[in-house]
């Protein structure tokens, strides 16, 4: 019985112990004086915001901005989103004419963009309005060049051609304009003759611009062969053969933001006549 108690008095007395060593702890803690919370070095802020606010690339310094050398000139052929979107304007309706076909008579019609003869084995596109014909290559053109305008008649209603579901077409003869008044066809497809006065090669050596006008590439009205497009037309050779010719042609006129007056042409089928 002796021995029980001891223990249990052995118990109490730790027990009392740790009771008194905390109770000693938080009066410690109590009379501590508190520290401040820590606050950023200000002249350290201060420098990484300059760092921040002045950092520009290898080459850049001081600028801000990717200095470009204003002195080369280098027509694009993909006129990418780099360049100003391309502005057109309504076209007069009753620009060129036009005369239903037969659905059995499709090979008397031909491309409303380019004057190719319509060939059935290729893929076709047709306005769902005025029935003109367009190859794909030409839509392709249309699309990305007239914002998916019809050139007859200034719809966007242009779909894949299906031959049982045809009810003919339409033929496009786009009227004949002159350096007077060129500039009341923006956005529509025409026929153009005039005298070639200069062959410009671009920067880069892969683009051309055969000029009507003795102006600068981008002031002039002109033909554009890009390079992609030039063994489609004849070659280098032809294109500068062009030079104090007399040639006529058909196709979409543009007025580009950043390159003028311009008529792109990507087939020789486009250069009806030279002399």
């Amino acid at each position: 019985m002796e021995l029980i108690v001891s223990i249990v008095g052995l118990f109490l007395l730790f027990w009392a112990l740790s009771v008194l060593i905390e109770l000693l702890g938080k009066i410690v803690a109590f009379f501590k004086p508190s520290r401040p919370p820590s606050q950023p070095n200000p002249r350290s802020r201060v420098s990484q915001q300059t760092h921040s606010r002045h950092s520009y690339p290898p080459g850049h310094q001081g600028t801000g901005k990717t200095e470009r050398n204003s002195t080369v000139y280098r027509p694009n052929s993909s006129r990418s989103n780099s360049a100003s979107k391309i502005v057109f304007t309504t076209p007069d309706m009753s620009s060129g004419t036009g005369s239903i076909v037969p659905d059995d008579e499709l090979e008397g019609l031909h491309d409303a963009f380019s004057g190719e003869p319509v060939d059935e084995n290729r893929i076709l596109f047709q306005c769902m309005k005025c029935s003109v014909f367009y190859h794909e290559e030409s839509f392709l053109v249309v699309k990305e060049m007239n914002e998916s305008k019809c050139v007859c008649c200034n719809t966007v209603n242009i779909a894949r051609f299906i031959r049982s579901n045809s009810t003919g077409g339409t033929d496009f003869t786009p009227d004949v304009v002159t350096l007077r008044n060129y500039k009341n066809y923006i956005g529509s497809v025409v026929t153009f003759e005039g005298l070639v006065h200069e062959v410009k090669e671009s920067k880069r050596g892969s683009d051309y611009a055969v000029m009507f006008e003795n102006k600068s590439w981008t002031k002039g009205f002109k033909l554009v062969f890009f390079s992609g497009s030039i063994k489609h037309v004849g070659g280098v050779d032809y294109i500068r053969s062009l030079k104090s010719k007399k040639v006529k042609v058909r196709g979409l006129v543009v007025n580009h933001e950043i390159f003028g007056y311009e008529i792109i042409v990507y087939r020789k089928s486009m250069i009806l006549g030279v002399s």
